[in-house]
């Protein structure tokens, strides 16, 4: 039981961090794309996170249960507002987080780094006008995977329909059941080592290439800064989890 129970930790330890590594990728790819048009030069970092994207997205194609859209029916008006609320302010946020990112990254970051302290509109403030327009569009945009039903069912509380932390970044997961959830974290958990295995190599061969090339290869050393913690973070998370189930 207690083995179990620790392969269960380690699977949604590891698939936390894969979710994590998975937007780091992501925003790591358009910082090192933004950096490729400042300096005029393909980096090895660009190209080869776009290929460790495409790979990730078709692995994660490969399970229904990543795939596709996981319904969940509640059998009260008021769990359906209770999750359609928190569909929302997840959206939201996430929505907000991104475009802030983008435009200090092409508009700030970059031609600072590149120009010498030089600002440039890349993203100009005319241009942002779509982004309250589509948060406002968010906010009635309700989440269709919620369904209702005359059938009793159990609360969503229950469900665990409403999880905290960073489980609740994870796609499907929310909605999923037990064996469903255990597909998803053993699907992310792998994200997670593909992502870490692939970002070592590609931060190697770019911080070679980058400086053969007499370019500072920033974007490297922010991945490899973030292996680093990563990496960390889950050997001390797991000597816990370990600490913790021996006296369990």
């Amino acid at each position: 039981m207690t083995d179990e129970l620790l392969y269960k930790q380690f699977q949604t330890l590891k698939a936390k961090l894969g979710i994590i590594s998975l937007n780091f990728l992501c925003a790591m790819t358009f910082f090192a794309m933004f950096s490729d048009i400042q300096n005029e030069f393909l980096s090895p970092l660009f190209i080869g996170s776009v290929i460790l994207i495409i790979v990730i997205g078709c692995k994660l194609t490969l399970r229904a249960e990543t795939a596709d859209n996981i319904f969940i029916y509640v059998d009260n008006e008021k769990d359906k507002r209770t999750l359609n609320r928190h569909s929302i302010t997840k959206r939201l946020i996430f929505f907000i987080i991104w475009m802030v990112y983008i435009i200090v990254i092409t508009n700030i970051i970059t031609p600072m780094i590149y120009q010498h302290g030089q600002f440039e509109w890349v993203v100009t403030p005319g241009s942002m006008i779509f982004i309250p327009a589509f948060a406002i569009i968010l906010i009635f945009f309700k989440d269709k995977r919620i369904k209702y039903s005359d059938a009793p069912l159990p609360s969503i509380e229950d469900r665990d329909a409403n999880p905290k932390g960073i489980v609740n970044l994870i796609p499907n997961y929310r909605y999923a059941g037990e064996q469903q959830k255990m597909v998803i974290t053993k699907t992310y958990a792998s994200v997670f080592k593909w992502i870490t295995i692939g970002l070592s190599i590609i931060t190697i061969v770019d911080l070679v290439v980058e400086l053969i090339m007499q370019q500072l290869p920033i974007g490297s050393m922010i991945t490899l800064a973030f292996i680093i913690i990563i990496l960390v973070i889950y050997v001390i998370k797991k000597k816990k989890l370990k600490s913790s189930l021996k006296e369990y």
